[in-house]
């Protein structure tokens, strides 16, 4: 088997060639990794219009490049896939994590377009808005709980459980939906059970959002932790590490032991489609897509 680059813009396009399968999937796999790690293209398009054979060995190492574009958010879709490697794919029931098009002229827009269209990140990915899309609860599913700390994790796992298997997997998905229910009830309902908590959530096999609203006071401080994220994030943008170790930790007088602002950082990473809190601050909305 053969691999072909070429590169257009923030798009790279490799066209395969021959077949792929276990006698052959470790060379391409590091060809790819290879690639990715020199170029770091925002897109990859996979023409397969050569590709005339490929195996379980081979369509396993499709699903775990999706995994590995996924996380360095670059966009993929394939073009030209030939019947038989189509029925392979179709025969796994994983064809939905597949963006196939017709052409490579049509995917390469489809890549375009969507790379172009996504934000970039800014300095400050928390917003406060009530009017986002993020709080749109149209559509979600809903539940109001009233439980301690204790109970967290298994809330967690039950909303995740609702997730389809392809973003399942992502064992994040549900340690972030933790983080995000603990801060509720301890910064916001203080662990006190006889206040609610109200969850509401959607999945898709490519996207997951998330809403949750308590009763406390609301994240008074949230000006203070989007100014500090700011000046760490400058800080981490010129190169300036020395002076990036004074925002390692965001605290205040309310501030636990265990407690810098870690959560938020790992949230504003996560959720690649925004943090957006409403005008009280006691509600955040989230969303990721997982892209393949």
């Amino acid at each position: 088997m053969t691999v072909k680059k070429n590169l257009k813009g923030d798009i790279m396009i490799l066209s395969l060639s021959g077949e792929l399968d276990m006698y052959n999937s470790a060379d391409f796999r590091q060809q790819v990794d290879s690639l990715l790690e020199k170029y770091s293209p925002r897109g990859l398009l996979m023409n397969f219009r050569d590709l005339s054979y490929v195996d379980s060995s081979g369509i396993g190492l499709l699903l775990a490049l999706l995994k590995r574009t996924n996380r360095k958010n670059c966009a993929t879709c394939f073009c030209y896939v030939q019947d038989q490697v189509l029925e392979v794919i179709r025969l796994t029931h994983i064809l939905s994590l597949f963006d196939i098009k017709s052409s490579e002229k049509k995917a390469y827009d489809y890549l375009d377009n969507l790379i172009h269209s996504r934000k970039r990140p800014s300095l400050s990915p928390v917003s406060i808005d009530e009017a986002s899309p993020l709080m749109n609860r149209e559509g979600m599913k809903h539940k109001t709980i009233h439980i301690d700390f204790s109970r967290i994790r298994y809330i967690s796992h039950i909303i995740t459980q609702d997730a389809p298997e392809e973003i399942r997997e992502y064992n994040l998905l549900e340690q972030q939906i933790s983080e995000i229910i603990k801060n509720g009830i301890r910064h916001g309902n203080r662990n006190d059970i006889t206040k609610s908590l109200n969850v509401w959530w959607h999945f898709t096999p490519r996207s997951a959002r998330l809403i949750v609203e308590d009763e406390g006071e609301g994240f008074t401080n949230l000006e203070g932790w989007i100014d500090f994220y700011k000046k760490r994030m400058e800080c981490f943008s010129r190169g300036d590490f020395e002076t990036m170790t004074e925002f390692l930790s965001y605290r205040t007088r309310d501030s636990t032991e265990d407690d810098g602002g870690n959560a938020l950082f790992a949230a504003v990473e996560y959720w690649n489609r925004g943090v957006v809190f409403n005008n009280r601050k006691n509600c955040i909305a989230v969303a990721r897509d997982f892209m393949g």
